[in-house]
Order: structure tokens, then sequence, then C-alpha cells
């Protein structure tokens, strides 16, 4: 193969025509390409957003119907309903102004399970009243609270299911409020 000399002018033919290729091209044609690729950018941004809103909006339903109700929000809910009412009585015969009440309240949207004690004995320190629901001989914990020192206590739980059945309620002052079975004695027992 022999080598062969290239024409002194091949530098200036090349950039020529190089210059020449990119004269013939106009500035307006490369606009559709960055006008397109500006409408694709916004538009995966509006759906983006668009996504985002929508499972943020989801997420803050969710967590509405799980809240409890404030006052203004009440105000829009039709009367409540007691469904199920039982008298609370104390066991100890000293305790003679002592009483209390369990219901079962139905508002046509959710429903509670609601104790209320009045003239109880004051819980101190960690000591709590925990709430013993029994059915068929088997005891399970309803929840626990405290009495303040003027003898009143609530303990006020939803319920999940539709309903809530028990044979008999028994409330017991427990050294702590994290007992699954009675460890105190009997304060509170149905009539």
């Amino acid at each position: 193969m022999e080598r062969i000399e290239p024409p002194k002018d091949l530098k200036k033919q090349v950039m020529d025509a190089a210059l020449a290729a990119d004269g013939d091209r106009k500035p307006a044609s490369s606009r559709p390409s960055a006008k397109r690729w500006i409408t694709r950018a916004l538009v995966s941004v509006a759906a983006l957003v668009f996504i985002a809103g929508s499972v943020w909006n989801y997420g803050l339903y969710r967590e509405r119907m799980a809240a409890p109700l404030t006052l203004e929000q009440a105000l829009d809910i039709p009367a409540m309903q007691i469904e199920q009412l039982v008298s609370l009585k104390p066991e100890d015969s000293q305790a003679e102004r002592a009483y209390g009440v369990a219901c079962i309240v139905n508002n046509g949207q959710s429903k509670q399970f609601i104790v209320y004690v009045f003239g109880a004995q004051a819980t101190a320190g960690s000591q709590a009243y925990q709430v013993w629901l029994l059915q068929d001989g088997q005891r399970r914990s309803a929840g626990t609270f405290r009495v303040d020192e003027q003898g009143i206590g609530v303990l006020a739980l939803p319920i999940a299911s539709d309903s809530l059945t028990f044979d008999s309620i028994g409330i017991t002052l427990e050294p702590d409020d994290r007992g699954d079975q009675p460890r105190g004695n009997k304060k509170f027992g149905s009539i």
C-alpha cells in the first residue's frame, strides 16, 4: 500500500462542509424537539403531583375516619342511643355512696363501650381500675382507667365488632395497668 498525501485544502473542505451543514440547520428546527421535551416534562410533573396528592388525601381521609370526633364534628352526628346499660354496685359495704354504670353507646356511625364510676377510691401512684368482662366462665380485660380525687373514673373504648357480648362485669383495683389476670380486690360488679 502506498501512502498518499492528502490535498492541502482538505481541512478547509471539511470545515466548510461542517459549517455549511451547521448553517443549514435553523434554530427553529431544534425548537420542536425542545417543545416536546418540555411538554413531556410538564405532563410528567403534573401526573406525579396528582398521584402524590391523591395518596396524601387518602391518608388524611383514613386518619380522619380513625381519629376521635371534635366537638364541632359531633354536631353533625345523629343522637346517640344506649344499646345496653348495666348498673354497677360497689363490693365494699362501706362505699355505699359509690356506684357505676357500663353501657354500649351507638351514634349511628360507631359504637363505644363506656364505664363510669362515681364515689370510688382515688387511684394513687401506678394504681388503676381494670374492667373485666365475663362470658361463659371466661374473663377478659376491657381496659383500665384511673379515678380522680372526686372519685370519678371513666373508661371509653371503641367497639370494632358488631356486638360486644358478656354475661357480667367486674372491676378490680390493680397495682398497675399491665395485668392480664386480676391481682387486686374487686371493687364493683354488675347487678
